[in-house]
């Protein structure tokens, strides 16, 4: 049944692109949007970005572009997180590389389900299967099956659609760990 997942539409069909701005970019002295950079967030200029410039002014969700388990070694009980930092950014915030612009969205409320979405034991373990290296690319995502964005998903209703055996759920919930 899992399987029945990988047959709808791809996430990386979603993902954003990046703002061409290396991992090295720092903020400027003043400007018209924010920089959101290893170091924190301040001012850049808008005229300064190159790609990605149709998702300035949404909201975005940016994961880290190293997964939670730099060696790949679970925690304590086995268990792995798979995406580390994720974080909502407004309009006019952008992202260096250290980020990867996972979606952008015209409504907060779409913003935050998916955000809620991305934090399911469903979704990552999804991206778990592909994770063969500590840096997450799109390439990644590539049997998470995209959703209604207008609603919040839950594991249990993930599970539920796409109709997981109790073992398969059971698998899932044993090596992927809870997100806040």
């Amino acid at each position: 049944p899992l399987i029945n997942a990988f047959l709808q539409q791809s996430f990386c069909t979603i993902l954003g692109s990046t703002f061409g701005l290396a991992t090295n970019v720092k903020p400027l002295k003043a400007g018209d949007i924010q920089l959101r950079f290893n170091g924190g967030i301040g001012p850049y200029k808008r005229r300064l970005i190159s790609t990605g410039i149709e998702n300035i002014d949404r909201y975005k969700i940016v994961i880290s572009y190293l997964t939670a388990e730099h060696a790949g070694q679970p925690d304590k009980n086995g268990q792995y997180r798979i995406l580390s930092t994720m974080e909502k950014q407004p309009p006019k915030v952008v992202c260096s590389e250290t980020y990867l612009v996972a979606g952008a969205f015209d409504t907060e409320a779409e913003a935050d389900n998916y955000m809620r979405y991305l934090k399911t034991r469903f979704v990552r373990f999804l991206i778990s299967i592909l994770a063969m290296t500590q840096h997450i690319s799109k390439s990644m995502f590539g049997f998470v099956p995209v959703q209604d964005f207008s609603r919040a998903w839950t594991d249990e209703e993930l599970f539920s659609k796409y109709k997981l055996a109790s073992d398969e759920v059971a698998f899932i919930q044993s090596i992927i760990k809870e997100m806040a």
